[in-house]
């Protein structure tokens, strides 16, 4: 029976890997390079060469100007084997969202129970102009998208199985966790949906005390050490936590009103018709079932954020990051109306 148990997954993922290799090739036939990405690569160089994470050489007073650290670092190791960062770059972000694609699989089979639907939504994402040509640009996207995927996947998983989850488990998590913030500080708003979830999960377990604080001390430390010594380190490198373009886009010349964000959100799903999944999303919530109402939560937080800091003006940038669980959520949708 375990060998036929493992053929059968052996051949499903063979076919994952079927459907998942075209929509790669779509993204590279979608692939570009923006000029932001250009100031993470020259922070990356910067590294390499020995000057720090500045701007200029030898300025005495650094400047963050990136906000994508963990994406800088990522940029500067594939330059120590000289990979050139334009291509290192388009290269991890077509790995990410591979990765992205295989954990929307597996986040939509425990959701919605169905291998048809799961890969529903992987064609759906895959086939998403956006998603596509995200997957390279330069930036982080990707990998922030396959960070909110598999951090879901693992927290919701967890908690579906009804158990505490292993300490190490929970500790894996945390560091995804970690990993989603060092890549960009807003990864935060997804990362506290799942963290608090996840804890209220722990906390009505019926188990020992000992191993529920145990749990949660496994769910919260790796997580806050990480974070929190790279705040510091931050702080006495640059003398600041945030991002010089934290400034620019809270009161600068590029900030962003409530009604720009509104617009941002609305148009993208205007522009790829999605508005009837959003309402349909709305009148069904009762009957999503609980992973998928977490995945409704994650959306409506991510997307308020967005429409908080007034959208952008990189086509719908800000909103691919959680269109894996969104599109989990319109395949649901559709299985209900089936």
């Amino acid at each position: 029976t375990r060998l036929d148990t493992s053929a059968a997954e052996g051949n499903e993922y063979r076919f994952i890997v079927a459907v998942i290799a075209p929509l790669l090739l779509l993204g590279i036939r979608n692939s570009f390079l923006l000029d932001d990405a250009f100031i993470s690569f020259r922070y990356a160089q910067n590294l390499v060469a020995g000057e720090g994470l500045i701007w200029n050489a030898g300025d005495p007073t650094p400047v963050e100007g990136y906000t994508n650290f963990l994406w800088v670092v990522i940029i500067a190791l594939a330059s120590l084997v000289h990979m050139a960062p334009a291509l290192s770059s388009m290269v991890v972000g077509l790995v990410c969202a591979a990765g992205t694609l295989v954990f929307t699989y597996k986040l939509a089979v425990a959701a919605l129970g169905s291998r048809a639907f799961a890969l529903m939504a992987v064609v759906l994402l895959g086939t998403n102009y956006s998603f596509s040509c995200y997957m390279t640009g330069g930036l982080e996207t990707a990998l922030q998208a396959l960070l909110f995927v598999a951090s879901a996947h693992v927290c919701l998983s967890t908690v579906q199985r009804g158990r505490l989850g292993s300490r190490g488990t929970l500790a894996g998590l945390s560091l995804l966790f970690a990993c989603s913030v060092l890549t960009r500080l807003d990864s935060a708003v997804v990362c506290a949906v799942l963290y608090f979830y996840l804890l209220t999960h722990l906390w009505r377990t019926p188990r020992t005390e000992s191993r529920r604080i145990g749990a949660m001390v496994a769910l919260t430390v790796p997580a806050a050490l990480v974070v929190g010594a790279w705040l510091v380190a931050k702080y006495l490198y640059y003398g600041d936590i945030l991002p010089n373009t934290f400034y620019l886009r809270f009161g600068g010349p590029v900030a962003g009103t409530l009604r720009d964000g509104l617009w941002y959100v609305w148009s993208f799903f205007a522009s790829y018709m999605l508005v009837p999944f959003v309402l349909l999303v709305a009148v069904f919530y009762a009957n999503l079932g609980p992973m998928a109402r977490v995945g409704a939560w994650l959306v409506v937080a991510w997307l308020l954020y967005v429409v908080c800091v007034g959208g952008g003006f990189m086509e719908y940038r800000f909103v691919v990051p959680i269109l894996p669980v969104f599109y989990i959520l319109v395949c649901r949708v559709v299985q209900l109306l089936h």
